[in-house]
């Protein structure tokens, strides 16, 4: 089977030539005007030896170019490697030497990034508009390279993930099929968070359907807020951290204009949904998506997210909802056979849009042989719930021999705090095998004894034994908690006084610790 990304292009450029396709801070862009430049890009890197599955890296802040330049390296045939601006300069060589990527598509000012040694340079602003004809263009077969992310690092060196074209084209198609709502040319779709990971899909499913995005470089509330007030958008999509800054910016004000809410790549705190509820009404949409398998595996369309978590009883475990057309799940216990329905267990995944194997520094590797993928996420399904997250295999707790979950804790502590940021790790004790921290990203005082009063509803052995307060929450590329950072920091500035009654005790070897930044518990 071959792709033809062409005539898709030519369709959309056709059907909704003058309409707006993408805007920005800079300006926008119409459908005939952005195909018409992604065109001249694709040229440009064929000319250059550029073949289908040939890995071009695109270093583009979220922006119109951002999409300009995905557009045109995945019209060329090529596999976009996109990278993330935030990267550091290390991470980011690590990634292009995986690949062994030679080309670069960049904005001018970013040509550094890439040394003209090694890699030819695309500069965006030094390439012109091209006719968008269907026949001109490569039609790469199905299992050609057509994408390559990486992994956030939490666990040791990224890995480079390959996504296939027939796998890139089909997600784009399953998500459009798996949108709440019809989409028109009146739809705007607010995007924010880095284009390499999920803006850059829903970017595509919105387009594919004639409506438009909008791109911001990063969260900046207030401007967000004026945008809803001006009803420039109405659907945004907004993982949990980005969700919290929202709802805390519109201070209340209750609006209609938003028709969909997409969230996801984090979970989804019952608080937090009920505060973005108050704001924005049932609107909320959760999908379960990862590097190696792109969304969707599950949905929770609106009417299903409110009803989980409206339910007298939601539990603490986070609904994702039920899989996409395709897409198989088994959840598994530690021998890797399948548990009953209900039980928690691992969750394997199989789809027919998922990766094609990883590249490490021992070279590629394929996926499992029985095609399905373990996602490292704890979780448990039935037929009549659907899917439920508990956590990540490597961030469960073990404390006086019971197995703890530090996102239940997490959704207990911000059940009347959803504006607060908080997370929990365990630090290594001799004498209950790990001590449950809770680190809030706060100073001010009075939030303090709200977080812990939230913990005497839990059972004993999960309450936290210690609490941090620091200004603000380590996090990885993706925006996620880095829990490995956030317990080496814990850790450098505080020493643990273990025993029946663990408490920490700020080190006298560091930069100095506010007073009163840590409390214990009995």
């Amino acid at each position: 089977m071959r792709i033809s990304w062409g005539s898709d292009f030519a369709v959309l450029a056709v059907r909704h030539n003058g309409r707006l396709a993408v805007k920005d801070a800079h300006g926008a862009l119409s459908y005939g005007d952005l195909l018409a430049r992604a065109a001249g890009l694709a040229d440009r890197l064929i000319a250059a030896g550029v073949r289908p599955g040939t890995p071009v890296a695109t270093l583009v802040a979220n922006g119109n170019a951002a999409l300009r330049a995905s557009l045109g390296v995945t019209l060329s045939g090529a596999a976009e490697v996109p990278l993330n601006p935030v990267q550091s300069a290390e991470e980011r060589a690590w990634c292009l030497r995986l690949v062994a990527a030679r080309h670069a598509v960049v904005p001018a000012g970013m040509e550094d990034a890439f040394p003209s040694s090694a890699f030819t340079r695309h500069v965006l602003e030094d390439i012109g508009p091209a006719p968008l004809e269907p026949q001109r263009w490569p039609q790469p077969n199905s299992h050609d390279w057509g994408r390559v992310l990486f992994t956030s690092g939490t666990t040791g060196r990224p890995k480079a993930v390959v996504h296939s074209h027939g796998g890139r084209w089909l997600a784009t198609t399953m998500l459009r099929l798996a949108l709440p709502v019809r989409l028109s040319v009146d739809d705007r779709i607010l995007l924010m968070t880095p284009f390499a990971h999920g803006s850059s899909l829903l970017a595509y499913a919105f387009l594919w359907e004639g409506a438009g995005a909008y791109l911001m470089d990063g969260v900046r509330v207030a401007e967000v807020v004026d945008l809803i007030k001006r009803r420039t958008v109405n659907h945004i999509f907004a993982p949990p951290t980005v969700l919290a800054k929202i709802v805390k910016g519109m201070e209340g004000k209750r609006v209609h204009s938003i028709r969909t809410l997409l969230t996801g790549t984090a979970t989804l705190s019952p608080a937090l949904y009920r505060a973005a509820r108050a704001v924005f009404g049932p609107v909320v949409r959760v999908t379960y998506g990862m590097t190696e398998v792109f969304n969707p595996i599950t949905v929770l369309q609106p009417i299903e997210t409110d009803a989980a978590y409206r339910a007298e009883d939601p539990g603490r475990s986070t609904p994702l909802g039920w899989p996409a057309s395709g897409v198989e799940l088994s959840i598994r216990d530690e021998a890797g056979r399948e548990v009953l329905p209900g039980e928690p267990g691992e969750i394997y995944v199989r789809a027919p849009h998922m990766f094609c194997g990883y590249i490490t520094s021992d070279g590629f590797a394929s996926p499992a042989e029985d095609g399905f993928h373990a996602t490292g996420d704890i979780g448990y399904y039935t037929a009549t719930t659907g899917l439920y997250l508990l956590g990540r295999r490597h961030d469960v707790i073990t404390t006086g021999g019971y197995k703890v979950f530090p996102e239940e804790i997490e959704s207990w502590l911000s059940e009347s705090n959803a504006a607060v940021e908080l997370a929990v790790v365990g630090v290594p004790s001799e004498y209950w095998g790990e001590v449950v921290v809770a680190a809030v990203a706060t100073t001010a005082r009075e939030r303090w004894q709200t977080v812990e009063n939230a913990a005497t509803s839990l059972t004993r052995y999960k309450r936290p034994r210690a609490y941090v307060y620091i200004p603000a929450l380590p996090r990885n590329a993706l925006g996620k908690v880095d829990r490995r950072a956030l317990r080496t920091l814990i850790l450098e500035r505080y020493r643990l006084i273990d025993g029946p009654y663990p408490k920490l005790e700020p080190r006298t070897d560091c930069a100095p610790v506010p007073p009163g930044s840590t409390r214990s518990q009995a």
